[in-house]
């Protein structure tokens, strides 16, 4: 749309079964269309409870619920999690499942390691 949000990632590990592990971690809010976070979620989990991560971008309200911007959820593979290899990519961002109304655009750029 062109205007500036009050942008936010908010950084989720997921179990097993995809199901939210834990508490979740939020970037720092930037205003921008276009926001770079460069924000360094850290979470200390062992590789054995863990199939993923899911990142929700929100635009902060003041007076009202955040607006959702989109969501990415990424599975984990095994070469990260054994230290061999880590995520660095575009990924599009979707709705929340089941959520029809939702209208979502743009990319994040990820980068995932283990270890």
């Amino acid at each position: 749309s062109g205007r500036n949000v009050n942008a936010y990632a908010e950084g989720m590990l997921l179990d097993k079964k995809g199901q939210k592990l834990g508490k979740s971690q939020n970037s720092k809010v930037v205003r921008s269309n276009s926001p770079k976070w460069g924000d360094n979620l850290k979470f200390a989990v062992p590789a054995s409870s863990f199939s993923g991560l899911t990142i929700r971008c929100w635009d902060k309200h003041t007076f009202r619920r955040d607006g959702f911007l989109g969501q990415v959820t990424i599975k984990i593979n095994t070469a990260v999690l054994n230290g061999e290899s880590k995520i660095d990519d575009w990924f599009p961002l979707q709705t929340r499942g089941g959520r029809k109304k939702e209208s979502v655009s743009g990319d994040i750029k990820l980068q995932i390691q283990y270890g």
